[in-house]
This record gives C-alpha cells, structure tokens and sequence, in this order.
C-alpha cells in the first residue's frame, strides 16, 4: 500500500502552541498510511523534536518571493499529496500558492488565533486576498467551536469549508507525577513553597503583567507563595523590570525556553493562564492532564475545557482581583482541589486527547482526498 505524502507548512518551529501541536501530529501520524515531512521557512528550536524529515530555512527573509518557487520544487519532487499550512502570515499565503502552483490536490489551513493585539484581524490582508479565492483552499480548521465561530463572523471565511478539530495533548507526557527536586535547585526556588505558575511566550496578550499584579495581591494572605514563569520572547526583559519594580525579584523565577514543559508543571500547585485573547489555549489542556488545578481568564474557547468550578476556574479578563482570589481559593480549599484535579484529568482524556486528534486529522485527510479523486 502507498503511503500518502503529505507536507505541513510552518513559518518557524519556535516554542509556542500551534508549532508544538504541529511536531506531535507530524510525529504522530500513522506511518503505514502517511508519510509526514515539514516544511519550515525558516527553523527554530523544536526542530530538534521532530522524528519525521524537514526542509528547513526555505526563505532568505519574510514574504521573499524565492519561498514560493522552493516550494514548489519541495512539492512536486515529493508527489505530495495533502499540504496542511499551519497559521497566516508567510506560511499562508507562501504555502497555499505553491501548492495550487504544484497542483497538490489538497490545502488544508489550520488557524490558531482570535485576532491580535490592538484589535486586529488574524488574517492579515495577503491572506485575507487569498480566502476570497476559493481555489486556493479546499479546508479550513479550527480548534474549537467558539474559534470557528469568531473565523466564520469576524475574519469572513466560508463556514461550508470550515470544521473543528479540538486542539489535543499527549496525556502519557503530561500525566500526573512527582516533582523533579533537582529543577527547585535550578531555577532558584526554596523547597516545600507553593509555587503559581504561567507558561507561554512573552507576548503582550499573554498579561505577564496581570500575573504578577495577582502574584502582589496574593503575597498579601499567602507570603509564602513563589512564583515560575515558564517561556522566552522579546518582552522577557520588560517583564523582569516589573518584577523587580513590584519588589517581587526573590519569590519571582524564569526558566527560559524550554522545549519539555511537562517536568515544569508539576512543579506548580496552581497553573495560571490570564491572556487578552486565545482560541483553545493548549497550556489549559496541558496543565489538566498533568493533574495541577487550573484558573483562566473567560477568552476565546477557554469554556470549552473549564468547566467553571469543576475542572478549574474562570474569572473576567483584566481583573487582578478576581485572578488573585480564585487563586486563593486553589490553592486553600482542599475539596476544591481533589474535585478540580481529577475531574479535569480525566476530561482532558476523555475528550482532547492527542490521539483522538491525530486521528481526526488523518479522517479528514483521507476524506478530502477521496472527494478530491471521486470528484
């Protein structure tokens, strides 16, 4: 039997969501169906977790029009079959024109934002060029149904090509366990302290301000606390500088990038996400798993994982306070805890596991390509 080549396309493979979720799934597909390769306009650190082969640096510089004709060779050397473009900007609308160049009978176009700072669209204006010609995608997903529902009024694409596939973990990796010791040591911390943490790339939306005002507030009943910010990016500097502007530099650690996050998290008594804007945010799906209670703020598709009071908490973006007390409450109330902890776990296994969205992947594949040829 042939395998079906198939292409995922990504403008870089740094730490973030959309790009970890793309490696677990390149490495994660059936290899006696499909054959996976990446294809990356330029690299980044996760390369190193890919299991499957990759053409890297396949651009000089952003939207330079020599990422386009690579492509193309990329794909007709490899006879591929699907191309999955994983995000906007270069990669969108470089992979989506070299595919319909290369005549790869299927495009796939996953999108994994609800909008950006300062109240833009997510789909800048070559891309948005591109969804208004139908040729150029034949699928759309979303990674949850409050996501699809934003891409569908606000940014304009065509609910007919649209379909959900929920983000996923590996719930063997981020499973409950002990914490390893030797990482207190590490990054600084005391031992036997509750430590609060937040994982994700410095980025305005992501309100690293917002945690430490809670993190004040908190160090107020809980003087104890100590807290783990977990990520890189631009902004780290600015977010040391209100730490220590706060006076909070010895019960505040940063751990850098990390390419395994798992051994972080079981650091944590409560993880923390407190963003501006997310679609299906895999930090809440991660932090579930691994058994540490989680509190969010009440963005993009956050509900659709939290069950308020069941498998954490949620509270009103852009409030401290609210952050701050339901913190508290996890952190204190034991039959809270033991309700959060194994009802989240098992919800995140029951319904976003990794592999029950790697096969929904391949469904769809193996779906479109049949329309494709029957067609």
């Amino acid at each position: 039997m042939n395998r079906i080549p198939v292409d995922f396309v990504i403008s870089s493979l740094n730490r973030g969501g959309a790009e970890n979720k793309l490696v677990a799934v390149a490495n994660g597909l059936d290899r006696n169906r499909f054959s996976a390769r990446v294809c990356l306009l330029k690299k980044g650190p996760l390369v190193q977790k890919l299991k499957v082969p990759y053409e890297g640096s396949i651009i000089p510089s952003k939207y330079s029009i020599h990422g386009i004709y690579r492509l193309i060779k990329l794909f007709r050397k490899n006879n591929t079959q699907i191309v999955w473009v994983v995000g906007n900007g270069d990669a969108g609308f470089f992979g989506r024109i070299a595919a319909r160049i290369a005549h790869v009978p299927v495009v796939i176009q996953s999108l994994h934002a609800t909008g950006r700072p300062g109240g833009k669209h997510t789909i800048d204006f070559w891309n948005g060029v591109l969804d208004k010609i139908s040729v150029f995608t034949d699928q759309y997903v979303a990674v949850a149904n409050a996501h699809k529902q934003y891409l569908v009024e606000r940014e304009g694409i065509d609910s007919k090509k649209m379909v959900v596939i929920h983000n996923g973990v590996d719930t063997n990796s981020f499973s409950q366990g002990d914490p390893d010791a030797y990482l207190l040591d590490a990054w600084g911390i005391p031992a036997d302290v509750p430590i609060v943490g937040i994982v994700g790339g410095f980025k305005p939306e992501k309100r690293h301000d917002l945690f430490l005002e809670a993190g004040k507030v908190l160090r107020k009943t809980h003087p104890e606390i100590h807290f783990l910010i977990v990520g890189d990016g631009t902004m780290e500097n600015s977010v040391k500088d209100e730490v220590n502007k706060l006076g909070m530099l010895e019960a505040v650690h940063f751990t850098g990038g990390l390419n395994d996050v798992a051994p972080a998290y079981r650091l944590m008594r409560v993880c923390v996400l407190c963003s501006d804007m997310e679609a299906f945010p895999n930090v809440v799906l991660e932090s579930m798993a691994t058994g540490i209670p989680v509190i969010s703020t009440d963005v993009g598709s956050v509900r659709e994982a939290i069950i308020n009071e069941q498998t954490g908490l949620v509270v009103p973006p852009d409030d401290s306070e609210a952050l701050a007390n339901g913190i508290s409450r996890l952190l204190s109330d034991k039959e809270l805890r033991k309700t959060v902890i194994t009802a989240a776990r098992q919800h995140v296994v029951d319904n976003f596991s990794l592999r029950n969205m790697i096969r929904k992947r391949e469904k769809l594949f193996e779906e479109l390509l049949k329309k494709k040829y029957s067609g």
